[in-house]
């Protein structure tokens, strides 16, 4: 049986960054911290399930809990911290203006990011305002079909739905061996990300009725419509 090492509150401390001052850690270093948070979130985004949110601001204080290990740390750096880590995300990896995953039936064969300085071939999206502070990213692909467009609220009943929905449809795709893809979008509510699914041209033009009967029946099997907005 593996035995799980302890970290005593110096380590945890110095983990961060940081030094021990009594019972609290004063953070010296804000960019070794900063890139030790960071490498937590995305190990927490790289474990998460395909539709499954995950928000960079709830992650941020999950590792931050993890990390200090039971330490407790001066509140204005947690706050320091925060900007840190968040003026990253918005600029990185962490929150593109979206993540394209692309499937064979059931099967996820890979994943790619839109940025202003990356993106997959065929897809990209342009900024859509609804006012002045508003807004959302539209998905285009070339060479793709989209079959169905939605938002995903985080912490709703819809969301959970759409979870199921995913599931199904993944099993109702693998029976036709399709090729598709997964679009999560950013938008300017922390708590909401679009959500758009595209099939590939040339299977759907071979099986547009399959398609469109498949992504009925799940929707339906998942309860979207019944599920409301919370």
């Amino acid at each position: 049986m593996e035995t799980k090492a302890i970290v005593t509150p110096e380590e945890a401390c110095k983990r961060l960054g940081g030094v021990l001052v009594g019972d609290k850690c004063k953070i010296i270093d804000f960019d070794k911290a900063t890139d030790v948070i960071l490498d937590c979130m995305r190990d927490i985004k790289e474990k998460a399930e395909v539709w499954e949110e995950v928000l960079w601001e709830p992650s941020f204080f999950t590792c931050v809990d993890k990390l200090k290990n039971g330490v407790e740390l001066v509140p204005e750096q947690v706050d320091k911290l925060r900007e840190k880590v968040a003026d990253w995300v918005f600029d990185a990896e962490l929150e593109p203006d979206a993540t394209v995953i692309f499937f064979r039936g059931k099967e996820e064969i890979d994943r790619a990011l839109i940025t202003p300085f990356e993106k997959p071939e065929g897809f990209d999206v342009k900024w859509m305002r609804i006012d002045p502070w508003r807004g959302y990213y539209d998905t285009v692909a070339e060479g793709w079909k989209k079959v169905y467009e939605d938002a995903i609220m985080a912490f709703t009943r819809h969301a959970e739905a759409l979870r199921r929905f995913e599931k199904i449809l993944k099993e109702k795709f693998d029976e036709l061996g399709i090729n598709w893809a997964v679009v999560i979008s950013r938008t300017s509510n922390v708590l909401s990300r679009g959500l758009d699914i595209f099939v590939s041209e040339q299977d759907y033009k071979s099986m547009k009725k399959k398609i469109e009967k498949a992504l009925t029946e799940a929707l339906k099997e998942a309860g979207v419509e019944e599920a409301g907005w919370w």
